[in-house]
């Protein structure tokens, strides 16, 4: 499963960290990150075999270098204004926070072993296969809820497209406000399930071998079994060249004024990743991939520009003469808003190993609470990343438009000290490993790739960048198992509506 990619990336992630610790203006504070990034490139490079491609554990050490250690050696090459205690002082969390992360990954092997029994289990939610004739009506209705939901947004924020295409940061802010931003979630989780079921059915018959379990005609009673001459056939039927350039118009059409640039990079990112799941990739389709990737690259980073300048300047020179890798950068700022927010509670308390001043609580509360709306409920708490932008940095929750990312690793602080990161740490790392075991098994069937894309692909990135209890982000991944658990439902069912079945 494309271990080269695997030994290709661990290679670049060693070689990348030793040129910036070479490059490194602190290098006593740069040592410490240089081993956390160096480890997962030596971890990726001799355990490349049991470590495919966008696996769960390739993903959880990845988001490790890309928002821990690469942003720190990139920030250490340049002096930096805080004192050497306190980064000593973080650069032991971080370290102790990676060890939680890391250390279940020693034990895969042993961890949740699965009986023999569990290959021959019955039918589970994780071992259905959808029937295409569902899927033609599901990306039918989906599409129609996803223009009524977009109605709704534009009505509703007072904003027409022209309008959200000319100021696409003022309406992702209206968009966002209140009970507004479950919409606007919910939008970006159906255009994200859309995009995996259409990649998936594009690129998994690109492949020479079936991906799933076939069987001999008339023994296709067995469970999550297809039978061997129908299973091409029954897929023809679906409209998937319609359906697929219908799928990109409009979801470039809605990235546009969505003021996200996420929402163009990560259907990117997963079609490759889905493409690697059932292909092996030959020279000529990675150079394709890598353009396509670079392309994307430059058009997330040109599309931040216009969407941060276009309320204050309409002329477009800024967006020509942007760097593209260091606008990229930028994005990054969860370890460095990390350092702000430790210098902060270091004022508060002297040193941050002496924090006693748990969250753990309210921040429980908060997620009860999120749903409704503040004018019901006075009491009601802000999420993690609002409360440390106006405790961190001076700024009043009511006229801040943006709010910062301080990383995981703060959130989990905030909540229980010291405890709080190690918990946290070994929480994602033991769910990564058991998830890894499923995906070996598992990624084949419809309903656990659609389960892995849609809730765990992006989560360790996620985690790690926010923190799990990130009120809103948390709520986010409630709200995406209660809406995947109605797709899968409605896929895998009998339709007995006679045009469908």
């Amino acid at each position: 499963m494309n271990s080269k990619l695997t030994l290709f990336w661990g290679f670049s992630i060693f070689l990348i960290s030793g040129i910036l610790f070479s490059l490194s203006n602190n290098s006593f504070i740069s040592v410490f990150y240089a081993f956390i990034s160096m480890f997962c490139g030596i971890l990726l490079i001799l355990f490349r075999k049991d470590i495919p491609v966008f696996s769960p554990i390739f993903m959880l050490i990845s988001s490790i270098f890309i928002n821990i250690g690469f942003p720190a050696l990139y920030l250490l090459i340049n002096k930096i204004s805080f004192s050497e205690e306190l980064l000593k002082n973080i650069s032991i969390v971080y370290l102790i926070y990676f060890f939680a992360l890391i250390l279940p990954v020693f034990f895969a092997n042993q961890m949740f072993l699965s009986s023999n029994t569990d290959v021959k289990s019955k039918t589970s939610l994780f071992r259905i296969n959808f029937r295409p004739k569902n899927i033609n009506f599901y990306l039918i209705i989906s599409n129609l809820l996803l223009i009524l939901l977009i109605l709704i947004l534009l009505k509703t924020t007072d904003f027409s497209y022209p309008e959200a295409l000319k100021y696409p940061l003022e309406f992702r802010f209206a968009a966002s406000a209140g009970s507004l931003a479950y919409i606007r979630k919910l939008i970006f989780f159906v255009f994200m399930v859309n995009t995996f079921l259409l990649a998936k059915y594009n690129f998994e018959f690109l492949y020479h071998h079936p991906p799933v379990p076939l069987v001999e005609e008339g023994d296709e009673q067995r469970k999550g079994l297809r039978p061997l001459t129908s299973f091409f056939k029954e897929n023809n039927s679906l409209k998937l060249k319609a359906f697929t350039v219908f799928h990109i118009i409009f979801l470039l059409a809605f990235a546009a004024i969505s003021g996200s640039r996420s929402i163009i990079f990560l259907p990117v990112i997963s079609c490759i990743a889905v493409y690697t799941f059932y292909n092996r990739l030959k020279f000529k389709t990675a150079f394709t991939f890598s353009l396509i990737f670079l392309l994307t690259f430059g058009l997330i980073s040109f599309y931040s520009v216009y969407r941060n300048n276009s309320a204050v300047s309409p002329n477009f020179q800024s967006i020509y003469t942007t760097k593209i890798f260091s606008e990229s950068i930028k994005r990054l700022d969860n370890f460095k808003n990390s350092l702000y927010f430790f210098e902060y509670i270091e004022k508060e308390n002297g040193t941050i190993f002496s924090f006693k001043d748990f969250h753990v609580l309210e921040q429980i509360k908060n997620h009860v609470l999120q749903p409704f709306p503040r004018n019901m409920i006075s009491g009601k708490g802000y999420y993690f990343s609002s409360l440390m932008t106006e405790k961190v940095f001076n700024e009043s929750l009511n006229e801040a438009k943006i709010t910062y990312n301080f990383g995981g690793i703060s959130n989990a602080f905030w909540n229980f000290g010291l405890v709080g990161v190690i918990l946290e740490g070994l929480f994602l790392g033991i769910a990564v490993v058991w998830l890894h075991r499923k995906f070996l098994k598992l990624i084949n069937y419809d309903s656990f790739f659609l389960f892995f894309m849609t809730t765990f692909f992006f989560i360790p990135n996620s985690i790690i960048v926010d923190g799990f209890w990130n009120t809103m982000d948390g709520c986010g991944y409630f709200l995406n198992l209660i809406t995947l658990g109605i797709i899968l439902f409605f896929l895998s069912i009998k339709l007995k509506v006679k045009f469908i079945s």
